[in-house]
C-alpha cells in the first residue's frame, strides 16, 4: 500500500511542477485535472488497500541505501553544472531523470520487476524534453519542466493504478 500511496502522491508533486511550466488557460484545467487524479488514487488507496507489487525476496537495505545516496547527490551535482552552463532549465528533467534511475536500486533491492520498467518509463519524459529543449529553448515558459513533470505524473499514476490490479 505505501509504494502505491508514494506513487500517487509523487504522481501529483510531479504533476503540479509540470503545471508550473504550462503558459495560458489550459494551465488551470490542467491543474484541476491533476489534483483531481492524485486525490482519487491516494483515497482509492486508503479506502481499498491496495497491496502493491509483492517483493520476491527480503528487502535488501544496503542495496537500495547505495541508489538513495547516489540519487541524493547526483541532483545538486546537475543542478550546479546545469546553472553553471546556463541551462537552468534542463535542472528539473535531470532530477526526474536521476529519480528514474533510482527505482533500479529498488528493483535491485527488492527483486521486483515492475521497480525496473517503472524506472524504463520514467525515463521516457525527460529523455523527450532533453531532446527538445533546443528547439523549445527559445519559446515562452518551461516547456522542458512541463513535459518533465506532466510525462513523470503520467507514469507514476499509471503505476499507481497497476498497483491495485498486479500483485
Amino acid at each position: 500500500m505505501i509504494g502505491v500511496l508514494a506513487g500517487a502522491a509523487f504522481g501529483g508533486v510531479w504533476g503540479l511542477a509540470g503545471v508550473s511550466g504550462l503558459r495560458g488557460a489550459a494551465r488551470g484545467r490542467v491543474a484541476v485535472l491533476v489534483l483531481m487524479t492524485t486525490v482519487a488514487l491516494v483515497a482509492a488507496t486508503l479506502v481499498w488497500r491496495p497491496v502493491g507489487w509483492r517483493l520476491t525476496r527480503a528487502f535488501d537495505l544496503p542495496v537500495y541505501m547505495v541508489a538513495v545516496i547516489a540519487e541524493a547527490l547526483l541532483i545538486p551535482v546537475c543542478a550546479v553544472t546545469l546553472q553553471r552552463r546556463g541551462h537552468a532549465k534542463l535542472i528539473p528533467v535531470a532530477a526526474a531523470a536521476v529519480v528514474a534511475l533510482h527505482f533500479i536500486g529498488l528493483w535491485l533491492a527488492t527483486g521486483v520487476a515492475g521497480f525496473l520498467i517503472l524506472s524504463l518509463a520514467l525515463l521516457a519524459p525527460p529523455t523527450v524534453a532533453a531532446l527538445r529543449y533546443r528547439r523549445d529553448a527559445a519559446l515562452p515558459g518551461q516547456r522542458p519542466l512541463a513535459i518533465t513533470g506532466l510525462g513523470s505524473f503520467g507514469v507514476l499514476s499509471l503505476a499507481a493504478v497497476s498497483g491495485f490490479f498486479l500483485h
